[in-house]
């Protein structure tokens, strides 16, 4: 039988455990119609997203975005708006 103290650092080690597990905010698909694009409506749907993400005041440093690789114009689109490429799946 486990002791009160075992199931206790136990519980505090799930706890700690779930706190590592963070959520992020996930944009999985942007897109925009070829004639719409450079229009600027991107970057607005862009300015939306972000700041509705602020809004949430969840304390957010970074939003999951999902490009594809063989997609140049979306990656270009994304870093000259700051963001970062992490890692490719």
């Amino acid at each position: 039988n486990q002791s009160e103290e075992d199931k206790t650092n136990e519980d505090e080690n799930e706890e700690e455990t779930k706190v590592e597990e963070k959520l992020r905010p996930y944009l999985g698909n942007l897109s925009v119609v070829k004639y719409a694009r450079r229009s600027g409506v991107g970057s607005k749907l862009m300015d939306a997203g972000e700041q509705v993400v602020r809004e949430w005041d969840a304390g957010h440093t970074e939003i999951v975005l999902q490009v594809e690789e063989d997609n140049p114009s979306a990656i270009q689109f994304y870093k000259r708006r700051g963001w970062e490429f992490v890692f490719a799946d």
